[in-house]
């Protein structure tokens, strides 16, 4: 089996293609040019995303290729060129406009089996109800896997979604979801059986978590973080046959095994600067469940340790976080600089004007 290795970056001067794989600047492009049978032809395909944000104002899919559960697509970032847990950092999907109804604006549709990891994707439109990532359908997006992505959605309609999904056995892991009007992960659809998530954090949307229609059981939320959303956590008579563990809400939402509630800002290391790392001692800290028979690492790539924390972020061990301007950032005015250990904007500007797509990085040593 082959794996057709394309890359994706600015110029389109990055990386090594291999298998009849090819440089790209557009993610768009390459879908277009590589879709294929990977069955017959007994491949699989990779894109591997360089840093830089890509925009996007028409609907973007994964949809068509001949896949099974061995010949799939993947999407991730390259090496050295992963979010980190930082948003902002890495490649970006951005789709600035993508239509103006919530099924036909979604920014990402998927084939059976189709992985993404490690990358950013936005939604900029700030009234209708899109979505970042998705499946329509119980025919898209079946055993999908989701993992290290980092998810913004800026519009304000309760029908706006970061993930949702129709399909089976979606599974989630390390999955960061930083505003949404909506529902940060929504499921939508009695197909949706079997899906899985696991330390991912839904941050400032309508409903953190949601089962929004009913019969759809043996849905698992493992070290999952509901906080600063209307809701954290959805309830009622749709949650009845699914399972949350070890989960933690700001709210009285977290139910099921071990909750923690009552989450506040103390329980991060800088939460309004953008830390989400559990603060030592915290509600956070050591109350997980050990997922280490599905992945190790957090959406930072730090090396998770018994007991696990709740979230995305696991605390690092003698790591620190230094915080600077992306090198793809517009400038700062003058007189204002970044704070290398929160991240924040200091100082007092003295000069006047717009100062559009500033970046700010952490960096984990």
């Amino acid at each position: 089996m082959a794996e057709i290795l394309s890359t994706l970056s600015l110029n389109g001067d990055q990386g090594t293609p291999t298998n009849g794989g090819a440089r790209y600047t557009s993610i768009v492009t390459w879908e277009a040019d590589q879709q294929q049978n990977l069955v017959t032809g007994g491949n699989t395909a990779v894109l591997e995303c360089y840093t830089f944000t890509e925009e996007i104002s028409s609907r973007f899919t994964i949809l068509d290729w001949v896949v099974d559960a061995t010949h799939n697509v993947t999407v991730r970032a390259a090496q050295g060129h992963a979010n980190n847990g930082v948003v902002g950092a890495g490649y970006i999907l951005d789709a600035v406009s993508v239509g103006s109804t919530t099924f036909g604006a979604m920014a990402v549709g998927l084939n059976q089996g189709t992985v993404i990891s490690d990358i950013s994707i936005f939604q900029a439109a700030t009234t209708i109800g899109n979505i970042c990532i998705s499946s329509n359908s119980s025919s898209e997006g079946a055993n999908a896997i989701l993992k290290n992505l980092i998810l913004r959605n800026l519009s304000t309609n309760t029908s706006a979604s970061c993930v949702k999904w129709a399909a089976f056995g979606v599974e989630c892991a390390n999955v960061l979801v930083t505003q949404c009007g909506g529902s940060g992960f929504g499921l939508f659809s009695s197909a949706a059986d079997s899906s899985s998530f696991k330390n991912c954090n839904a941050f400032n949307c309508n409903i953190g978590f949601d089962i929004i229609v009913p019969n759809i059981t043996d849905v698992t939320y493992e070290n999952c973080l509901g906080y600063d959303n209307n809701t954290d956590f959805g309830s009622g008579a749709n949650w009845v046959g699914n399972t949350l563990t070890n989960c933690a809400s700001g709210d009285a939402t977290a139910t099921g095994t071990l909750p923690q509630t009552g989450v506040t800002t103390a329980d991060f290391e800088n939460y309004a600067g953008g830390n989400y790392v559990p603060a030592t001692g915290g509600k956070l800290d050591g109350t997980g469940a050990d997922l280490s028979l599905d992945f190790t690492n957090d959406i930072a790539g730090v090396t998770r340790t018994v007991p696990w924390t709740i979230g995305a972020f696991a605390i690092p061990s003698g790591v620190t976080v230094t915080y600077a301007l992306s090198p793809d950032s517009g400038p700062l005015p003058a007189g204002v600089t970044i704070d290398p250990a929160t991240g924040n904007l200091v100082g007092t500007p003295t000069e006047s004007g717009t100062f559009p797509d500033v970046i700010v990085r952490g960096t984990i040593s």
